[in-house]
């Protein structure tokens, strides 16, 4: 962000540009982001990590595999799913190939699982932010 903007980037002004990437629908210029981030020490959020898989989830060019990525991604860095990310993650599996219904599967069983450990544990911070309940 530096180099094309000549401004330090933070985790407001990178989440501002993932979003404007995802709705184009730029899933691959999200990951640049994503990489730039932590390249400058910046941790991607809940937020960050679901805005990059809207890209993916984006009428015209969904991709469930790399949603199903990004959900993988962010668990290996202590990020946790909400139901945001969930219910994002699960749009990109909606192109009605049964490739998708698989993953959308996989990922079903992964936020169940969520939602019987947040249920059991109990659920810490915000429930905007952290929970896998949905509403």
């Amino acid at each position: 962000m530096k180099k094309t903007h000549d401004t330090e980037g933070n985790i407001i002004t990178t989440n501002i540009a993932l979003k404007r990437l995802a709705k184009l629908g730029q899933s691959q210029a999200c990951e640049g982001i994503i990489i730039g981030m932590l390249q400058e020490g910046i941790e991607p959020t809940v937020v960050s990590y679901t805005t990059a898989i809207g890209a993916c989830a984006k009428e015209g060019s969904k991709n469930p595999e790399l949603a199903n990525q990004w959900l993988q991604r962010m668990r290996s860095r202590n990020v946790m799913p909400n139901f945001h990310t969930y219910n994002t993650a699960l749009a990109a599996c909606l192109d009605g190939k049964l490739e998708s219904t698989v993953t959308g599967s996989k990922i079903a069983v992964e936020m169940l699982a969520a939602v019987n450990q947040e249920l059991r544990d109990g659920l810490v911070g915000s429930a905007e932010y952290k929970s896998a309940l949905p509403d």
